[in-house]
């Protein structure tokens, strides 16, 4: 809204300098008439001249040539005022035009030019020490009293009605100036007052949108405990121990997915999870699951990282098959064990997640031919997440996952 203020007042500046070019040019006129009278023809020339070369400003304002055209205005004036002082004598009272310098100097410059503005000041006051200082030069043949009394009335009228003219131009362009400031204040004040309403409808909904996100989260996660507490009821109505252990497998994997929506609910942040408090929550859960002893220790490194939902669920799910897979077969005729869980960030803007421990560890052959349903379901995650894993023996088994941050 500023810059179209600022095109409008230039737009205006331009217009009234050329009123201005326009107004001297025609009031050249009567000058001319009475120079012609007064039978000075040296004078008729150079007024008609001055006449000439404000027209010529207007056409070069209008072709935007504002610099050149200010500036010719400013020589001419001084150069116009010098000249037929000097060839009437001072009691001719063309000095009484400087009066309208401060004027035309408001008209052609910002207050923002000051040097410019300073610059031409000094230029009309030196002019008119250069008038007073001389003011017994006259190039003219002698002129009777009467007709430089004549031509000073003259000159008086029209310095003063070329203020009047201009003052009041002034006075009318701040005036329209002013009401185009009042009327663009009521249009911000009228946009200002659209943009609370549609910021206060956008908080409306958006609060609308996080309650309605956080009940989802609240009955997804209440669900899936529904579910987990099913599949416990059926399991304590079996018999067969492997068939136990496909059901507590499978209530784990729900319950890696249940732990994500609840901590989203808790922390009220429904795009992202803080990963390393989701591992701590879930170590606890799967250690008592599998009842494993103080001597087989979950040592977590995971760096302070947030984790997108998109991304954290599958990561979740590949967290549980790997410790599943660990507390199950890594451990076999051992009393002691660690088992490392990390997490952290690459430079090429990747996760690096690693599931390793210090058991008996199988070769790769040994892992492909063993490798059951818990390694088909990592296998199809990290497929989904873009993702690649790579499996090392060294003093235990080493699961190394890498997958893309999501943008």
């Amino acid at each position: 809204m500023k810059e179209a203020i600022h095109i409008q007042s230039e737009e205006a500046r331009e217009k009234t300098i050329n009123r201005f070019c326009t107004l001297i040019a025609m009031s050249s006129l009567p000058s001319v008439f009475i120079y012609i009278y007064l039978q000075i023809p040296v004078l008729v020339g150079a007024t008609a001249l001055i006449a000439i070369l404000f027209l010529f400003f207007v056409y070069l304002n209008r072709k935007r040539h504002f610099k050149i055209s200010r500036t010719a205005i400013i020589l001419t004036t001084n150069i116009g005022v010098l000249f037929f002082s000097f060839y009437l004598s001072y009691d001719s009272g063309i000095y009484l035009y400087l009066f309208v310098a401060p004027l035309l100097i408001y008209l052609l410059f910002d207050f923002n030019e000051k040097k410019m503005t300073v610059s031409f000041l000094l230029m009309y006051l030196v002019t008119f020490i250069s008038i007073y200082s001389n003011q017994d030069v006259q190039l003219a043949d002698k002129l009777s009293p009467s007709t430089l009394k004549f031509i000073y009335s003259f000159n008086f009228c029209s310095a003063f009605v070329l203020c009047f003219g201009l003052i009041t131009h002034f006075a009318n362009n701040n005036n329209k100036y002013i009401l185009n400031l009042i009327k663009q204040q009521h249009i911000l004040e009228t946009e200002v007052s659209l943009r609370n309403q549609s910021e206060d409808l956008l908080k409306k909904s958006l609060n609308e949108r996080e309650v309605l996100l956080a009940e989802i989260h609240h009955r997804v996660k209440n669900n899936l405990a529904i579910i987990s507490a099913l599949i416990n009821m059926q399991k304590d109505n079996l018999k067969d121990e492997q068939s136990k252990q496909i059901f507590e497998e499978t209530k784990n994997r729900i319950y890696a997915m249940s732990l994500i929506h609840n901590l989203l609910y808790e922390n009220k942040s429904f795009a992202k999870i803080d990963f390393a408090d989701y591992v701590q929550k879930f170590c606890i859960n799967i250690s008592r699951s599998y009842q494993i002893c103080d001597n087989i220790v979950i040592e977590q490194k995971i760096d302070d990282i947030e984790i997108d939902i998109n991304t954290a669920v599958p990561l979740a799910l590949m967290l549980n098959e790997l410790l599943t897979n660990a507390l199950k077969h890594a451990f076999k005729n051992q009393n002691t064990g660690k088992i490392i869980v990390s997490l952290s960030n690459t430079e090429n803007r990747h996760y690096k997640f690693s599931v390793s421990d210090s058991g008996i560890g199988m070769d790769e052959d040994q892992l492909n031919a063993n490798s059951g349903m818990g390694m088909d379901i990592i296998k199809s995650l990290v497929e989904q997440v873009d993702g690649n894993i790579n499996y090392e023996k060294n003093n235990g088994s080493i699961f190394t996952i890498t997958l893309p941050i999501a943008r």
